[in-house]
């Protein structure tokens, strides 16, 4: 819902022109190369204080349970609990305090050669990130990188074709900044220069335009995606990545468990399902203060909803058949099916959009616009190469061209 209002917003608005900003500097040294540097923001921003309010009060609550006077009434395995419960919080609050600070002091520097160019990142002098690539073979393009009270912050990626040897810079900068940077980048390497009415709406020429020009590829095969033939057309099975369920269920678990340890009640009658746990742990029953009861439901609560949309990643399956002028679309999980049919000529549009990130790589949905209005979803959270090969196969079928 947002994209629409934020797509209706932008398209409203005069073309955003090119500034260079005073966080911008260009130099041209002797042997000839450009180097262009971006500048921390000179103040404290919002990752410095989330951080702080995140990490914080838990560290210091961690510091107090491994350095402070312990507790009789409490056991070692409360404190272990507790210690695992804190760490996330912590982690993520230090991650995000640190990009503060190099937001806030840090300077990424982009110097381009005769054959490459390198890109890295520095902190009090100190270099901690760096990038190299052919000058022949270097790619440009924007990428979200993160949003602040549900606007969006862009960034320039810089990358050669693979899938870690890329780098983005410039997510703390203007949107006017972010594209001078660009086009003046371009002009060093002598590329085409494009001129964009804005970053979303390069991003959007960019990122779909090779979707919707995917060659079918009627031997394709991923690792999320694999294509059959059938007597009467063919089929393709989508499925979740396996370590991401696993990975967003141990997550949950940790909160779970911790939110379930937190009153006595509850963790008594846990440990009386597991006697050798409480054997092993004599004194893990305290008769120590808890915590409320509504604190226990939060943090408990959340983690058996992390948990479970972990279990339905892992059981849920999507499959997509052409059965000769029909698309058949069954969508899957354990045991629950839910099946629909559409004719081929039914389908008056393919259209895809950007639907989030796995690893700083963007996934896309693919949606049918039916004849009356209606919409089908064929892909929801799909990588560029999957989507292209549905959008090609399902294009296939309609009666006319999709755009």
């Amino acid at each position: 819902m947002f994209r629409k209002f934020l797509d209706a917003v932008t398209s409203k608005k005069e073309p955003v022109l090119p500034r260079q900003g005073k966080r911008l500097l260009r130099e041209v040294e002797e042997n000839g190369d450009s180097v262009f540097t971006i500048k921390g923001t000179g103040r404290p921003g919002f990752f410095v204080v989330f951080g702080l309010m995140f990490g914080g009060p838990t560290s210091l609550m961690l510091l107090a349970i491994i350095f402070g006077t312990p507790n009789p009434e409490n056991g070692p395995f409360s404190t272990i609990v507790t210690g695992l419960f804190l760490t996330p919080f912590i982690v993520i609050g230090l991650g995000t305090f640190l990009t503060g600070v190099f937001l806030w002091f840090g300077k990424t520097r982009i110097q381009i050669g005769q054959n490459v160019v390198l890109v890295w990142r520095e902190l009090f002098g100190k270099m901690f990130q760096q990038k190299e690539f052919s000058r022949a073979d270097l790619n440009l393009s924007f990428d979200e990188s993160h949003k602040s009270n549900d606007i969006p912050s862009y960034k320039l990626i810089f990358g050669d074709g693979g899938a870690k040897n890329k780098i983005g810079v410039g997510g703390s900068l203007k949107e006017e900044e972010l594209l001078w940077l660009e086009r003046e980048v371009k002009g060093v390497l002598g590329s085409e220069i494009e001129v964009h009415g804005g970053v979303l709406e390069a991003m959007t020429e960019s990122g779909l335009d090779d979707i919707y020009e995917t060659v079918l590829d009627p031997n394709y095969r991923s690792k999320n995606l694999r294509f059959t033939k059938t007597n009467s057309g063919w089929e393709g099975r989508m499925s979740s990545t396996i370590l991401g369920g696993i990975g967003l269920m141990f997550f949950g678990s940790i909160f779970l468990v911790a939110g379930l340890m937190m009153g006595d009640v509850t963790r008594d009658s846990l440990l009386d399902l597991v006697p050798w746990i409480r054997e092993a742990v004599a004194d893990a029953s305290s008769s120590g203060d808890s915590p409320p009861v509504w604190f226990a439901m939060i943090f408990g609560g959340a983690g058996l909803l992390v948990v479970l949309i972990g279990l339905f990643s892992l059981g849920y399956r999507v499959t997509l058949s052409k059965r000769h002028s029909r698309l058949h679309l069954e969508r899957r999980w354990m045991i629950f099916v839910v099946n629909s049919l559409h004719d081929g000529s039914e389908f008056m549009e393919l259209e895809v959009k950007q639907n989030g990130h796995v690893n700083d790589e963007p996934r896309y949905r693919l949606s049918g616009l039916l004849k009356g209005g209606k919409k089908v979803s064929l892909a929801r959270y799909g990588s560029a190469e999957d989507v292209g090969q549905l959008y090609a196969r399902v294009a296939e079928m309609m009666p006319r061209e999709p755009r």
